[in-house]
């Protein structure tokens, strides 16, 4: 009897100490100094186009971001001037220089209020492939399970593709794969001439990788769902490496489609990062698939100095091939 009211007491004394020691931290919402925010993603010869605006505060109501029409932005290739930005409003400025294969890029933005940011990039070298190719078109034969037992039956449209890259040993190198186009051609042709979306019609096509490009593929990261994907070259490093991947490109009824549309194209761009542009996605996916109200936060990767934002860097390569679509009877794919 003794040994439990003992027991007892200890568990009151530590619940009272416990208590005791809870001390209440008032969370200062000052509103801090918004910074310059710069961002812009060069390549290889296109040209430059930067957006300048203000960064928000994070307990803003206001939803729209303030953005500067009123900044001097100069770019300057390996050390030189080259050119001021011209304005075109909506903090857009650009420029009709286009960036070589390993020049060092620099954006100089002054602005009257907001003081001066700046940050550099190197553009990546060429990309080297050996080979790329849409080789098929697949069809597979779906069946979905609905509501109140309801089945329904279709297509998925896949197309393979590969391609054999050339990895530069003496560097770390990172890697991006997009969908960059993906158009039915409609046997009516004024329908993809009326069609809103330039690059994509009726469908986004997603992605898988299906060679392994580290161990397990833990670390393809992207928005696979949606045609995009980038990886690091540790796996494959020196190596031509053949890098297999397919498109979920339609999913439904083909004979049905095959009576509007006679053929697919789609386009794939490969391209080579600067370190910087690569850990900026890597952050910025892993900023939006953090969940819960106590997940550690994720700090977005900046290179600009006197402000934040990114200015990435990238070389790409660009393959194509157009399909003709026929309906079952008629199918050799």
């Amino acid at each position: 009897m003794l040994k439990i009211n003992y027991i007892q007491f200890v568990i009151v004394l530590l619940l009272f100490t416990i208590n005791s020691c809870e001390s209440v931290v008032e969370f200062n919402a000052k509103e801090s100094q918004q910074k310059l925010v710069v961002n812009s993603f060069l390549n290889a010869n296109d040209t430059v186009s930067v957006q300048v605006s203000l960064s928000r505060f994070f307990l803003s109501s206001k939803k729209e971001y303030i953005l500067i029409n009123d900044a001097q932005v100069d770019l300057y290739v390996n050390e030189k001037f080259v050119a001021t930005l011209k304005n075109w409003g909506q903090g857009i400025y650009s420029s009709t220089y286009q960036p070589k294969y390993g020049e060092q890029v620099k954006l100089v933005v002054t602005t009257p209020k907001n003081g001066t940011a700046y940050a550099v990039s190197r553009i990546p070298d060429a990309l080297k492939m050996e080979s790329a190719k849409h080789d098929s078109l697949f069809i597979e034969s779906i069946e979905s399970q609905g509501q109140d037992y309801y089945s329904y039956y279709g297509e998925n449209l896949r197309v393979n593709s590969s391609f054999v890259l050339v990895d530069d040993p003496t560097q770390d190198n990172f890697y991006q794969i997009r969908t960059t186009e993906f158009k039915f051609f409609y046997k009516d042709t004024t329908t993809i001439m009326n069609n809103p979306y330039s690059n994509f019609n009726y469908y986004r096509p997603s992605m898988t990788i299906l060679t392994p490009v580290d161990e397990g593929n833990k670390d393809v990261l992207g928005s696979e769902m949606y045609g995009i994907t980038y990886f690091k070259d540790d796996f494959f490093k020196g190596k031509s490496y053949t890098i297999k991947f397919e498109n979920v490109i339609y999913s439904g009824n083909l004979d049905s489609l095959a009576l509007k549309v006679d053929s697919i194209r789609i386009e794939t761009t490969v391209e080579n990062l600067s370190r910087d542009y690569y850990n900026f996605l890597l952050t910025k996916d892993r900023y939006y698939s953090e969940s819960g109200p106590f997940s550690e936060p994720v700090q977005i990767k900046s290179n600009v100095v006197g402000g934040i934002g990114i200015l990435g860097a990238s070389s790409s390569y660009k393959f194509s091939r157009t399909f003709t679509l026929m309906p079952t009877s008629k199918r050799k794919y």
